[in-house]
């Protein structure tokens, strides 16, 4: 299934990005193409297996995208892989070396999948702050900048979810630019009034496992959604120091990147 969605968004012109890049509107992509993040949960032993050489396996997620990377060498393979203690069941922080070495993102997703929903700042603090401090200790000078929500379930209070966004914990500081929830959209553009630091995913499931009312919230709802409006879709300009978009739509510009801003008169090529 990964191989097949890594193959969608080649061939319909979607360039792979990290959460940080997203988060951040450090868009670089070839004019023409949309932009798209893969992301991966729990650190499942299936995401990351590799053999005495430390050559990912062909069949474990990252082997796929390893694959698939060089048989598209000119195209960014690239994922987040959100974490919670000792991640793949095995070799763990050597894993978490190589990922980061070879392009790849690590966000925090808590020490042990913890439900946010129920904790207070204190007890918030000291589980995000210890996924914090493991992934900073197993790979020194990488800093997470990107959170999911365990269950997709937030803190409801305001001085709790401060502490999620902004904590410290035991001398670790963190400051989340994103935090992801479990699904149910496509992202805003970054550059948009519309983008939230909330920002929604959506889900590969086997369409035929779901009521048809799911739909729209899976990949398969994405490539029906994309086949009948293409240009509802982000795409780049092909300058990262300029951000084009039809002028009848300024006003959904953010104002944080007014200087940025290009805006295209109707009729005209960007």
């Amino acid at each position: 299934m990964l191989t097949a969605d890594l193959a969608w968004l080649y061939n319909n012109h979607f360039w792979l990005v990290t959460m940080r890049d997203l988060e951040t509107g450090n868009i670089d992509a070839p004019a023409g193409w949309h932009v798209a993040v893969l992301t991966f949960d729990d650190g499942a032993e299936s995401q990351f297996l590799w053999n005495a050489q430390h050559v990912p396996t062909p069949t474990c997620s990252v082997g796929v995208l390893e694959a698939f990377q060089a048989a598209h060498p000119t195209w960014p393979v690239t994922a987040t892989f959100y974490l919670n203690q000792s991640p793949w069941a095995t070799d763990s922080v050597a894993k978490m070396q190589w990922l980061v070495a070879h392009g790849f993102e690590l966000g925090n997703h808590t020490w042990d999948e913890n439900n946010l929903g129920g904790l207070d700042a204190a007890q918030i603090e000291k589980v995000v702050g210890e996924e914090q401090a493991y992934i900073e200790r197993a790979v020194p000078g990488y800093v997470p900048v990107s959170f999911a929500l365990p269950y997709g379930i937030a803190p409801t209070n305001p001085q709790d979810r401060q502490a999620l966004l902004d904590g410290t914990y035991q001398g670790t500081k963190w400051h989340f630019e994103g935090i992801a929830l479990v699904g149910a959209s496509v992202s805003a553009s970054p550059f948009s009034r519309n983008w939230s630091i909330q920002i929604p995913r959506i889900q590969e499931v086997d369409p035929s496992l779901l009521p048809t009312g799911d739909l729209p919230y899976i990949m398969a709802g994405v490539e029906e959604r994309f086949a009948k409006d293409p240009a509802a879709f982000y795409t780049s300009g092909g300058n990262p120091d300029y951000i084009p978009f039809p002028a009848a739509d300024a006003s959904l510009l953010s104002p944080a990147y007014a200087a940025k801003a290009d805006p295209i008169a109707a009729g005209k090529a960007p």
